[in-house]
């Protein structure tokens, strides 16, 4: 038995007035269950901006018109939906492959009890998700709440004699900490010179501000003196810190953020330096760095060998190549390299010769966590890069149904062969055509080529 909702289910729909008014009357009059529907009207332009208040979402597409690709991959990542073919061909259909996670029917364009019948099949297939997606909506409206607020204090570079803790919580209860040479409860001893407190930081009306005590060491703020934020930065002398959220709130936020439930808030940093935690050891916590602290610039990566550039602009991964390879293909790769160095060069101004892709964060994590989903599983059975394959044409006449993933593969082994050239020209993410390989083989479709010795003439 399924999960009854409280309210109506909130139904976003791109479609016109007509098609909206058909289809609101269908799922009165026609729904099987008891369930009630609440269907809003959007405009392409503004799917964007509105998806995100809405439990699923409706694409009623006539695909003899510019398909909004970008968009219905944005929307499918986070939202439940139904996309209502009117007359596709197949190559339309193959161009909508990466909004496979949402439910897809032909449509005549007038029968709507049709697609009343299908979003009641779909709703109850995912019920279970809506209901996690307007919980999560409701943690994630609580945690970028929090976010922003100032909650301690980070040193990001201790000198070597330096054996205490790098993190000190800030207390808005005591309301002030002084950093110096003080040992007490309410100052943080350091290795700073002087003999007295250097500056003060002191909690007021909700906000923390920082008032420096001495003359003899400089104290610099990166960011607003008066009213602190997480993200500025502190220069005491030589020693830097860094303002953080609370410690609880920076736990939960880190959880949400690996569990891809955070995605695009906006969080101040003032310095051009991207924040990167201390436990970041991989490329992948490293972009997440980026991404998070909205850097602008590129990525050179090395691994033996290879080489990629990741761009990054203000909060979205922008471009990617890898040799023959751009894009989300040549992103995961660099990703999942082992032993690779990299470094980062910021840009003040960021071209858009390389706005080719617009991958946010929680794109990029759910994109990584499917490619080491995938890469686990095949990794055993993945053939070599300098194997050649055959398509068996006896085989290939007896299947009647093909996938978009299977159809895509197939037709580069038949032109290319060479696995290594299937990885490079097709435009599948490399996992992804590892694992539709190994399909195809179990399935016969496809075989090595067996090379035959010569004989000593």
């Amino acid at each position: 038995m399924g999960i009854d909702f409280d309210q109506a289910l909130h139904i976003l729909c791109l479609g016109s007035p007509e098609q909206v008014k058909g289809l609101q009357w269908a799922l009165d009059h026609h729904s099987p269950s008891r369930r009630h529907y609440k269907i809003y009207r959007a405009q392409l332009q503004d799917i964007r901006d509105h998806y995100q208040n809405y439990n699923f979402i409706v694409v009623l597409l006539d695909l003899g018109q510019p398909v909004p690709i970008e968009t219905l991959r944005d929307v499918a990542q986070s939202r439940d939906g139904l996309c209502c073919f009117i007359q596709p061909t197949p190559g339309q259909l193959l161009a909508l492959s990466e909004a496979s996670s949402w439910g897809a029917m032909a449509w005549d364009g007038v029968s709507f009890d049709e697609i009343s019948n299908k979003i009641e099949q779909l709703v109850r297939q995912n019920e279970d998700s809506i209901h996690r997606k307007a919980f999560l909506d409701s943690a994630t409206t609580w945690i970028k709440k929090r976010v922003g607020a100032v909650g301690q204090l980070q040193l990001l570079n201790p000198p070597k004699s330096w054996s205490g803790f790098a993190f000190r919580t800030l207390d808005r209860s005591e309301g002030l900490l002084s950093l110096g040479m003080l040992d007490s409860e309410s100052s943080w001893k350091l290795p700073l010179p002087g003999s007295g407190d250097i500056c003060e930081l002191r909690h007021f009306d909700g906000k923390w501000s920082v008032k420096p005590l001495s003359r003899d060491v400089p104290v610099e703020v990166k960011g607003d003196m008066e009213n602190l934020r997480t993200g500025d930065h502190i220069m005491i002398g030589d020693l830097k810190f860094l303002v953080g959220m609370d410690p609880e709130v920076e736990e939960i936020y880190s959880i949400a953020r690996k569990l891809s439930i955070i995605g695009d808030e906006t969080i101040h940093e003032s310095s051009d330096e991207p924040r990167v935690a201390f436990s970041a050891s991989d490329l992948e916590s490293y972009f997440t760095s980026l991404l998070y602290s909205q850097a602008v610039g590129e990525v050179q990566v090395r691994s033996a060998h290879r080489r990629a550039l990741i761009y990054f602009n203000s909060g979205v991964v922008s471009h990617a190549v890898s040799g023959a390879v751009s894009g989300l293909k040549a992103l995961l790769r660099s990703v999942l390299w082992t032993d690779v160095e990299w470094s980062f060069t910021p840009d003040q101004e960021h071209s858009e010769i390389h706005d080719t892709m617009k991958l946010s964060l929680l794109g990029f994590t759910r994109s990584v966590q499917e490619a080491r989903k995938l890469l686990k599983n095949v990794q055993p059975f993945m053939p070599p890069p300098s194997v050649s394959l055959l398509v068996d044409p006896a085989v290939f006449q007896t299947k009647v149904d093909w996938g978009v993933a299977e159809a895509r593969v197939l037709a580069s082994v038949a032109e290319y062969s060479l696995v290594r050239d299937v990885l490079n020209y097709c435009p599948l993410p490399d996992m992804e055509i590892y694992d539709t390989l190994i399909s195809l083989r179990k399935q016969g479709l496809v075989k090595p080529i067996k090379t035959i010795a010569r004989r000593n003439a």
